[in-house]
C-alpha cells in the first residue's frame, strides 16, 4: 500500500469516527426530544487500492408497531381525560349527597321546610322558608341546565380548534412528503425530516385515531378509522362551523349544529373517524351525546316535579290545566315542549304577588281567592309527601 493510500485509508476512518461521535452526542442530547429517533451509521468498505470506510446512510431505528401502540394509547388518554373533566363538572353540578349542594339535598331541604310549615301553618316565617327552598331548588335545576349548554359550547369551540390544528398538521406533513421526495436517501437531512414527520404525527394522533402507511422515500399516507383519507398525494381539508350560543334544542339532526366535513363533503359513512379515540372524538361525544342525554334526564326530572306539584290531589284548588308550584316560565309544563324545560323552571308567581304577602297560598292552595283558614295544613303535608316521591334524578 502506498503512502497516499494509507493516508486516505486513515482519513476515511477518522471522518467516520467523527461522524459516529456526532451521532452519539445527538442521540444523547435528543433523548427526550419529541419525534427524535435513535440513529447510527451504516458503513461499508471502500473498494480500490486505498481501501477505507464509506458512510452509506444514517439509519433511524424505530419499531413501527410500538410507535403505533404508543400513539393509540396517547389518543385514548386524551379522549378519556376530556370526558373525565366533563364528568367531574357534571358531578359538581349534580352535587354530592349530604354536602348541601346536590339536587337531592335541595329536595330534602324543601321537604323539611314544608313539614315545618305544616306543623305551624300560620307561621309566616316558616312559609317564607318553604318559599325560599322552592326557589333554591328551581334555581339549582336551571343552573344545572345552563352548565350543560355551556359545556356543549365549550366542546364546540374545542372541535373548531382541533379542526384548525389538524388542517395545519396535514398541510405540514404534505410539505414534508414533497421535501422527503427530493432528499437523498440515508442522509442526515432526511433523518431530520423524518424526525419532524414523527413529531407531527404524534400531535395528530392525540386528536384523532389514524393509520399510517409508509411509502417510498420516507413519504407517508394517513387514513382515519373507517378508511377516511387525510393525506396521500394531497392533504384533505376538514371544515367545521362553530356556534356562538347553543341551546337545549340544538342538534346536528335539526341543522342547528355543524357537522364535520372533509373537502367540503359530510363525512357520511366515516362517522367512526369522530367516535374512536382522541380529543376530537371526546368533544363530539360531549356535545352530541352525553350532555344532551344529561339534559333529557334533567328535563324529565323538571317535568315530573312540575306535574307532581300541580296535581289536583296535592292542591285541590287547582284545575287540571293550572300551573302548580313549579312552572314553565309561568305556564303549565307541557310534555310536548319538554326539551329545555329545566332551564325554564320557575316558581309560580302567585306566591310572590303583593310583595311576597301571598305566601298564604302555600297553605291554602294556589287557586285560593282569599286567605281564610290560617290553621290549614293538608296541602303543605301533601306537598311534603310529593318531595319524598321525587328525591332522585332520572
Amino acid at each position: 500500500m502506498s503512502l497516499n493510500a494509507a493516508l486516505s485509508n486513515a482519513i476515511s476512518g477518522l471522518f467516520t469516527a467523527s461522524k459516529a461521535s456526532e451521532l452519539i452526542a445527538s442521540n444523547v442530547s435528543n433523548a427526550q426530544t419529541p419525534g427524535y429517533v435513535h440513529r447510527n451509521l451504516s458503513l461499508s468498505a471502500r473498494s480500490g487500492e486505498a481501501g477505507g470506510v464509506i458512510i452509506d446512510a444514517v439509519q433511524r431505528h424505530q419499531n413501527e408497531y410500538v410507535v403505533a401502540q404508543r400513539r393509540s394509547g396517547e389518543g385514548q388518554i386524551a379522549h378519556t381525560s376530556y370526558l373525565s373533566d366533563f364528568f367531574s363538572i357534571l358531578e359538581t353540578e349534580y352535587g354530592t349527597l349530604g354536602k348541601g349542594r346536590s339536587l337531592t339535598d335541595a329536595i330534602n331541604t324543601l321537604e323539611a321546610r314544608l313539614i315545618e310549615a305544616s306543623g305551624q301553618p300560620d307561621n309566616s316565617s316558616r312559609l317564607s322558608a318553604a318559599y325560599d327552598a322552592l326557589n333554591k331548588l328551581s334555581s339549582r335545576i336551571r343552573s344545572f341546565s345552563e352548565v350543560l349548554q355551556q359545556e356543549r359550547q365549550k366542546a364546540d369551540r374545542a372541535i373548531e380548534k382541533s379542526v384548525d390544528k389538524i388542517n395545519a398538521l396535514l398541510s405540514k406533513l404534505h410539505t414534508l412528503n414533497r421535501r422527503l421526495g427530493m432528499t437523498e436517501k440515508g442522509s442526515g437531512a432526511k433523518a431530520g425530516l423524518l424526525d419532524q414527520q414523527n413529531q407531527l404525527i404524534d400531535e395528530l394522533s392525540v386528536m384523532v385515531s389514524v393509520k399510517i402507511f409508509r411509502c417510498t422515500g420516507g413519504k407517508i399516507a394517513i387514513y382515519g378509522d373507517g378508511g377516511l383519507k387525510l393525506l396521500d398525494e394531497t392533504a384533505s381539508k376538514l371544515s367545521f362551523v362553530r356556534i356562538n350560543v347553543i341551546s337545549a334544542h340544538d342538534s346536528v339532526e335539526n341543522g342547528q349544529l355543524s357537522e364535520l366535513k372533509i373537502d367540503g363533503q359530510p363525512i357520511g359513512n366515516h362517522t367512526n373517524f369522530i367516535h374512536t379515540g382522541g380529543s376530537l372524538s371526546s368533544a363530539f361525544t360531549v356535545r352530541d351525546k352525553i350532555a344532551p342525554d344529561a339534559q333529557k334526564s334533567l328535563d324529565s326530572f323538571a317535568y315530573i316535579l312540575s306535574s307532581e306539584f300541580s296535581s289536583t290531589v296535592v292542591d285541590p284548588t287547582l284545575s287540571t290545566t293550572d300551573p302548580g308550584l313549579f312552572t314553565d316560565n309561568g305556564q303549565t309544563a307541557d310534555f310536548v315542549n319538554i326539551t329545555g324545560l329545566a332551564g325554564r323552571l320557575v316558581v309560580n308567581h302567585r306566591l310572590s304577588l303583593d310583595s311576597g304577602r301571598s305566601l298564604w297560598r302555600l297553605r291554602e292552595g294556589l287557586g285560593a281567592k282569599d286567605e281564610t283558614s290560617t290553621g290549614r295544613s293538608d296541602i303543605l303535608s301533601a306537598l311534603a309527601k310529593g318531595c319524598i316521591r321525587k328525591r332522585t334524578l332520572g
